[in-house]
């Protein structure tokens, strides 16, 4: 992160300089249950023990790859498989 952090979570001190990336932390980790407080109060609110140290434990969550069914057989084997199994699905129901 560049910049001085100016924005921070009050719940568990995530910080930085975009007010708009503490919002987005705020409802992706917390649902919205959190306060942006400027980071010199989150400070100040420490050391009066008005908010937590911030958790030694990573809070972030790791993206997954979703595939969407469309695009998940991309292989030719694949793509045979699932014709053969269409076209016989087909001929047992009645509809070709």
């Amino acid at each position: 992160m560049s910049g001085k952090p100016r924005w921070a979570c009050s719940m568990c001190g995530m910080y930085s300089g975009r007010k708009y990336s503490v919002r987005r932390h705020i409802m992706n980790l917390h649902g919205g249950l959190s306060n942006i407080v400027s980071f010199v109060d989150y400070l100040a609110g420490r050391r009066q023990a008005t908010y937590y140290f911030p958790n030694p434990i990573p809070n972030y969550m790791m993206k997954q790859q979703v595939q969407s069914p469309t695009t998940a057989t991309t292989r030719p084997g694949e793509i045979l498989k699932d014709e053969l199994f269409r076209t016989t699905l087909r001929k047992r129901l009645g509809l070709r």
